[in-house]
């Protein structure tokens, strides 16, 4: 399915078995390890086997944004008993960062998920992303301490 905003056209679509690469690629890149709660490098064998376990898991989701023929970003929900909802996690590749497609890959993710609450934890310092969660009408929980790292948790209890 082909959209249009702002200029920008672009579909989501499920990660399958081939995007295993493309998300340990993305994974490692340096702005996102230093915007992730575990910033260390991710090793590919890990990776492979946390891959596998994720996509054959009926408490996860993940998608892939696609915007000028190319993979743009992904999103993924895990159920999370202890939050009773999904957590969100995303990442936009670097070309095509600065963009708004962040705004738009949540947004049409949590549309075809449409499973909800939905939490997001994004560390303090990342004042893009909290503006992002911000513009989608989540609410600011507060400061929350996740591995001895402050991040600011954000919680949507409807679609957005």
């Amino acid at each position: 399915m082909m959209k249009h905003d702002q200029g920008i056209s672009y579909k989501l679509r499920k990660v399958d078995e081939k995007d295993m690469e493309l998300l340990f690629a993305w994974a490692n890149d340096p702005d996102v390890r230093n915007n992730s709660m575990n910033t260390g490098k991710i090793f590919f064998n890990e990776h492979k086997q946390w891959f596998r376990k994720k996509i054959r898991s009926s408490h996860c989701v993940m998608f892939i944004l696609e915007t000028e023929g190319e993979p743009a970003g992904q999103a993924r929900f895990d159920f999370d008993n202890i939050e009773q909802g999904w957590k969100v996690d995303y990442s936009v590749a670097k070309k095509f960062r600065g963009k708004g497609l962040a705004k738009i890959l949540l947004t049409e993710a949590m549309h075809l998920h449409n499973q909800f609450p939905v939490v997001g934890y994004v560390k303090e310092n990342n004042k893009r992303s909290s503006s992002v969660f911000i513009s989608l009408g989540f609410t600011d929980k507060g400061i929350n301490k996740i591995e001895n790292t402050k991040v600011i948790k954000y919680s949507k209890d409807a679609t957005v």
